[in-house]
């Protein structure tokens, strides 16, 4: 990411200083590894955080040195920041705004031009945070996901100078201790905003100003020039320990950032702390040439590498394999290089001129001219015909009720009282649909039926919430509260005499189904003894990539919709600890089951097309709500009064309809 005006912001009296080029590269290619493969560098998202500190250290190490010179300028530290941001950032815009018009449905080019709008801006942070539930195109279907950093950091920059110039000015003995409490405030603001609203902590810059004021009080601070040589090589050292650490140990589950973020941002603070005055033992380790090298290219490769990752994607229609993202890898390091060279450096060597401003504005605002018509025409659906608009349009089969009725957790748990009934009107609710994310659509539809025979039904359903008791996703926190309330209120609601349950267990980290399985039993061990008849919904097959985007796609361009499947042997072996589970749990209380997998694939895959239902997803891991009527239409349900028995079915492999065995 932009840290400085060029190298001369790297340099002290002793020359460039290649340990805080070493600490970029380890930063970037942290970043970059993490974004091809979680599993490769699973702490490795810290390295933004690695980047916020030593924006904050060279960035306050300017200003202050030009205070003290008498030679402060506000246009000129934003004309360096233009020069350093603006040509690499414009020319990655042009180039992915073009390569997604051939890959990229009209829904998602056109929220593509809103990220790119606001990103010209550097406000792509509330974009993302108003995008920032799962229901909307998840994260690695967003191309301009990443510079939601380059806009913390520049807001910040917006304010920073000017403040840090009215305390040198008017409080400058006081500097360290304003920059320490502003940064206390801010981490104790992120403390409070996770657990009120996990997403604002992480997108928004009050939130993550403490990681840039932890560099900007560094540069504050000055290294006893006496120092022991000991002191600093071991300061060094454990810096590079604690950052090593938090890229090997910290992992998506870990609440982030808040204190998580401290090791990392703490680990630079020391590295770049120790070789202040002179080369420490750490500092050496990290100033061989290749780190040079990458440290140099980190704002180009951090800019490149994650719409590379994310086109290619779109052009494959599914996850790169290894090979493939090795091959990417190289990839955007070639497009990084390429850009340090000849936009990057080129503009970085050019004299100080106040037309660079005037330039920028006019940059600004001729490319926000031609991204409206993609945000104004809806994504520019003329770029393909009708069968292919048909397809993408599955993007809105879901459920009526998903906005009003599914609950996610993050603001508030709705009470038991306030739960939708849904199906007949005026009817008193015999049943109730207990899951996650996954029974959304399954609720609708069901209530359709329903309705049919003057019936209703109860929407319990919450993301990233299994019906299990005592568990919580990291993201998650009031899941536990919701599922221990949502229990005792169905144990004691005698109008519900049926509970359907459904969970997604793909979308849970696979070393909390134990807790899962377990909170899960429990519960339907409960329902059971208050008289209660279940329906145990198996696992739904999901994909890797959109659904509607890919079968739009290949309409578009004449290929089979066949050719996009996922292997169902291959998905009933990611589940097949939940599939056992759920074969327990039917045998203990006697439940009536639903096997999705049977209805919605065939012997040897599991289509996202299927003729006499239409596109089974509306996005890469949900059911559309044509596939759940489908589904519900075999569901195993009381015949007759409220009160009448369940049967328990096991369909067929072909999807007839099932039979009813007792």
């Amino acid at each position: 990411m932009g840290t400085a005006g060029g190298t001369d912001a790297l340099r002290s009296g002793r020359g460039l200083r290649l340990d805080i080029q070493g600490l970029r590269a380890i930063a970037v290619l942290s970043v970059v590894l993490y974004h091809a493969s979680a599993d490769w560098m699973p702490g490795g998202f810290a390295g933004v955080d690695i980047f916020f500190v030593i924006s904050g250290y060279l960035i306050a190490g300017i200003l202050l040195a030009e205070m003290e010179r008498g030679a402060y300028s506000l246009s000129g530290f934003y004309e360096r920041r233009v020069r350093r941001l603006f040509p690499a950032l414009f020319v990655m815009l042009a180039a992915v705004l073009t390569f997604a018009a051939f890959t990229l449905s009209p829904g998602a080019y056109q929220e593509l031009a809103k990220t790119a709008f606001t990103t010209i801006f550097f406000a792509s942070n509330f974009t993302y945070l108003g995008l920032s539930n799962y229901f909307d195109t998840a994260a690695h279907f967003r191309p301009l996901l990443h510079t939601w950093s380059l806009a913390v950091e520049e807001q910040f920059y917006l304010i920073f100078p000017i403040v840090l110039f009215v305390i040198v000015k008017f409080a400058r003995p006081w500097l360290r201790v304003i920059l320490c409490v502003a940064a206390i405030g801010s981490l104790a603001g992120c403390l409070w905003a996770m657990q009120e609203y996990q997403s604002a902590a992480f997108y928004l810059a009050p939130f993550r100003a403490y990681e840039l004021l932890i560099g900007a009080v560094l540069a504050g601070l000055s290294f006893p020039k006496r120092a022991p040589a000991w002191l600093r090589h071991a300061l060094s050292i454990a810096g590079l320990v604690l950052i090593a650490g938090s890229l090997v140990l910290l992992n998506r589950q870990a609440p982030f950032p808040g204190l998580a973020a401290l090791p990392p941002c703490l680990g630079a603070a020391a590295v770049i702390f120790a070789g202040a005055n002179a080369p420490s033992v750490g500092g050496r380790w990290i100033s061989g040439p290749i780190f040079a090298y990458f440290g140099a290219l980190s704002y180009s490769l951090y800019l490149w590498h994650w719409p590379v990752f994310v086109l290619a994607r779109s052009a494959l229609l599914h996850e790169p394999a290894v090979w493939q993202q090795l091959l990417l890898i190289a990839f955007a390091i070639a497009l990084a290089t390429l850009s340090w060279r000849f936009v990057e450096q080129p503009f970085l060597k050019r004299g100080h001129t106040r037309r660079v401003l005037l330039t920028a504005a006019a940059a600004m605002a001729a490319g926000a001219a031609g991204i409206f018509p993609i945000i104004h025409s809806d994504g520019a659906p003329a770029r393909f015909n009708r069968a292919a608009l048909q397809l993408f349009a599955a993007e809105d089969d879901y459920s009526p009720y998903r906005w009003t009725c599914h609950d996610f957790l993050t603001n508030q748990v709705r009470a038991y009282e306030e739960t939708c009934v849904l199906g007949a009107p005026r009817s008193t609710p015999h049943l109730a649909v207990w899951a996650d994310s996954h029974g959304v659509e399954l609720s609708a539809a069901l209530a359709g039926r329903l309705a049919a025979r003057g019936q209703s039904l109860l929407q319990l359903t919450a993301s990233g919430c299994p019906p299990s008791l005592d568990y919580s996703r990291f993201d998650m926190p009031r899941c536990a509260a919701h599922n221990a309330a949502t229990l005792d209120a169905l144990e004691n609601d005698r109008r519900i005499q049926t509970v359907v349950v459904a969970t997604n267990y793909l979308s849970y980290p696979h070393k909390d189904w134990p807790r899962i399985f377990a909170g899960q039993a429990r519960a339907l061990s409960a329902l059971a003894a208050h008289g209660k008849h279940i329906v145990l919904v198996y696992p739904i097959p999901v994909f890797d990539y959109d659904v509607p985007t890919a079968l739009g796609i290949l309409r578009a361009y004449g290929a089979p919709l066949s050719d996009f499947t996922i292997s169902r042997a291959g998905f009933e072996a990611e589940v097949a600890e939940g599939t056992a589970f759920l074969d327990r749990e039917r045998d203990l209380i006697n439940a009536a089951t639903i096997h999705p997998v049977e209805l919605l694939c065939d012997d040897i895959t599991c289509p996202g097309y299927r003729a006499e239902v239409g596109v089974l997803y509306f996005n890469h891991d949900h059911m559309s709500q044509s596939a759940a009527k489908f589904v519900v239409a075999h569901m195993p349900l009381p015949d007759g009064a409220p009160g009448a028995a369940a049967v328990r079915t096991r369909t067929s492999a072909e999807g007839s309809s099932p039979s009813a065995d007792r």
